[in-house]
């Protein structure tokens, strides 16, 4: 059978968040309508009058606060009165009105950043990585496994149970065994999973959203903050390349050597990774819907008419834990069970009291990460 590649057409249901690890300041875009545009200061300054590049350069010199807000002025002022200068910026984003009225109040406030989160980049170009995707399919597997094995498992979980919350490294260990126990593998060379690659996603002309957070909190006196962030918004269609090495996973060595010895204990196929993402992920949105309330009867509706040849999946930032991590009791709802997570929760306090929000330009509130798969 070899390698067989599956496509997917893909659709984010909700906004997609995934961070490079990078903040823009306000010295690394410019606001000019409904578009945000993110500049390299070195490059805009090459194509100025050289009476204005003198006059930027003393400002950069002066490397103080007030100096800073000064520039950030200059800048603006720039762009106000030469709009050729946007063509020379590396890429645009679409802005809500929301974030409009922030940059314009704040753009000459001294005390006020004007933080964003971009999405990640390559070449310039947005992309979600397969790497993100994979794991997402990850989690929902073996989820599905520990269902199956949950009578098996009680010495693994039993030793959860006795484990002490601040104790990370030990919660590693036991966490790593109860995946090779369900995966049924003893290092990396023989887990299933290793048999399965997912192609970068390019999203190619795609236009991001620059949105603004806000939390649902169950408990008022819980510790938070809203950010702005760099996404791609629901709507956004892209295509999922998924290959499985059916030879690889029927492949089994066996030698004189226990080192060199190795078999896959677990067969993956494309149905089962469907099946297990659209359990998981629907169970898991399904029940923070009931739990925080925080969606329209539409988006409600859109989730619960996904159709037979599509499944879920969640990824990238404000997923949230249970999107993340492992249910250790079929038999309870999700968000009943104790979690097999590393840290786990100290006792007395409880996961997932906060969601993350996207503040979109229509005024609805989401959640955040929520793709839909369609195998072609």
């Amino acid at each position: 059978m070899g390698e067989q590649i599956y496509k997917f057409k893909g659709e984010t249901i909700f906004p997609l968040h995934i961070g490079s690890g990078e903040e823009w300041d306000a010295l690394q875009y410019v606001i000019d309508g409904d578009y945000l545009y993110h500049y390299d200061i070195s490059r805009i300054i090459t194509k100025l009058k050289s009476s204005q590049q003198v006059k930027l350069m003393n400002i950069i010199e002066n490397a103080n606060a007030q100096s800073m807000l000064q520039l950030r002025q200059e800048i603006y002022n720039l762009f106000e009165n030469d709009s050729e200068l946007l063509k020379y910026c590396l890429f645009k984003c679409k802005v809500t009105d929301e974030i409009k009225i922030d940059y314009q109040k704040n753009v000459n406030s001294i005390v006020n950043q004007l933080l964003i989160k971009p999405f990640i980049r390559s070449n310039d170009k947005l992309y979600i990585p397969g790497s993100s995707i994979k794991g997402a399919i990850r989690t929902a597997v073996f989820q599905s496994w520990i269902d199956e094995e949950y009578n098996n498992l009680n010495y693994i979980l039993g030793d959860i149970e006795k484990t002490d919350a601040n104790k990370t490294f030990q919660m590693q260990i036991i966490n790593n065994k109860l995946q090779s126990e369900v995966g049924r593998y003893t290092n990396a060379k023989n887990e299933a999973f290793r048999c399965i690659k997912v192609k970068d996603v390019v999203l190619d002309n795609v236009i991001s959203t620059i949105v603004k957070t806000s939390k649902k909190k169950l408990r008022p006196n819980d510790k938070s903050w809203d950010e702005v962030v760099e996404c791609i918004p629901p709507g956004t269609k892209f295509t999922v390349e998924l290959s499985i090495n059916h030879d690889l996973l029927a492949k089994s060595i066996r030698n004189e050597n226990p080192s060199k010895r190795f078999w896959f204990g677990r067969k993956i196929g494309i149905e089962e990774i469907s099946n297990s993402c659209y359990n998981f992920y629907f169970d898991q949105i399904e029940n923070e819907i009931g739990k925080f309330n925080h969606l329209s009867d539409k988006n409600i509706d859109t989730i619960n008419n996904i159709d037979d040849n599509s499944t879920l999946i969640r990824v990238g930032r404000y997923s949230h834990v249970e999107s993340v991590t492992f249910t250790s009791n079929p038999d309870k709802e999700r968000h009943e069970c104790e979690e097999i997570r590393k840290p786990k929760v100290p006792k007395g306090k409880k996961f997932g009291t906060t969601r993350t929000l996207a503040n979109l330009s229509n005024g609805e509130k989401v959640p955040f990460g929520l793709l839909k798969l369609t195998l072609e």
